[in-house]
């Protein structure tokens, strides 16, 4: 299980790293699960290879100004992301997600975590709920 962090050193484009230290220092995993931890600055350069071999991921990404709390989204709710017309990153993360799908290289549990003005308060229990989903999955498994 790996969780990834995606933004960069710029500021204002730092909340993915901030969110994934947070939860590196306050996150235990759930029983029989390894955790992972990776930031990313160029999403479209090195989010697949990040994915590739894992069963489970989740991402950590800023949501655009305006679009609300932090809360965890489907594949389908991606355009609330933060991305601009100058972005870093190159391709979107919504981009990626599709190119990854299209060749099978996702892991079978994917995760995203929009991050909003209020992540340093509700990052950890939004992912603690999502890796108690992957330990309700493999419990019935």
């Amino acid at each position: 299980m790996v969780l990834l962090g995606i933004g960069s050193p710029q500021p204002g484009d730092g909340a993915g790293w901030e969110a994934l230290e947070t939860l590196r220092r306050d996150l235990a995993p759930p029983p029989g699960m390894t955790l992972a931890w990776q930031a990313l600055a160029h999403p479209a350069l090195d989010l697949l290879p990040a994915l590739d071999g894992t069963d489970a991921a989740l991402l950590l990404d800023a949501l655009a100004p305006g679009q609300g709390p932090s809360r965890l989204l489907g594949r389908r709710q991606l355009s609330v992301l933060a991305r601009g017309p100058l972005s870093g990153h190159g391709m979107s993360l919504a981009e990626m997600l599709s190119l990854g799908g299209s060749l099978g290289l996702l892991p079978a549990r994917l995760g995203i975590l929009g991050l909003g003005a209020d992540w340093s308060e509700s990052a950890t229990g939004l992912a603690r709920q999502w890796l108690a989903g992957l330990g309700a999955e493999a419990g019935r498994a």
